[in-house]
């Protein structure tokens, strides 16, 4: 498990969220998710299912991009031989 700590705090239902729990990703975690063509949408799916906090995909919709930008990188940490983000 990983966590993150984010730059601002969020309201999510009637929780404050300043940090998100992630699991280690397992095989189930990645069903009908392209790992070729990893896009911000199937991040925020992944996202919604490595989540350890009770978030729904949808609150990391609403995130602010440096705050998506670090979950990001912190997903791609999980694959060590993927390409890090912002790198062709």
């Amino acid at each position: 498990m990983k966590v993150l700590k984010l730059n601002r705090t969020y309201r999510h239902g009637d929780k404050e969220v300043s940090e998100v729990k992630f699991l280690t990703p397992k095989v189930k975690h990645l069903k009908n998710i392209d790992m070729s063509k990893i896009n911000s949408s199937e991040i925020v799916l992944l996202c919604g299912r490595l989540n350890d906090s009770g978030l729904t995909s949808s609150f990391f919709d609403e995130l602010e991009m440096d705050d998506f930008m670090s979950i990001s990188e912190m997903i791609a940490s999980f694959f060590p031989d993927s390409q890090k983000t912002g790198q062709s």
